[in-house]
């Protein structure tokens, strides 16, 4: 049994009744700022996450402990 599905509304309707608030800028401006910074910071945290010397103490580490 398949339920009613509801009525899809044009996204400017929608808008018209928020309220301006803390978060309307988001709502309302384009996603491109926004997606420029999410990658920017996706960017910065690729690479490594232990760094070489780090690596180096925790194997030895690993090694002691046997």
């Amino acid at each position: 049994m398949q339920g009613v599905s509801p009525e899809l509304l044009p996204l400017s309707s929608i808008l018209a009744q928020v309220e301006d608030g803390p978060n309307t800028a988001r709502l309302t401006d384009a996603p491109d700022g926004r997606v420029a910074a999410l990658q920017a910071r996706a960017a910065q945290l690729r690479g490594a996450v232990i760094t070489p010397d780090q690596r180096e103490r925790m194997l030895l580490s690993d090694q002691s402990l046997r």
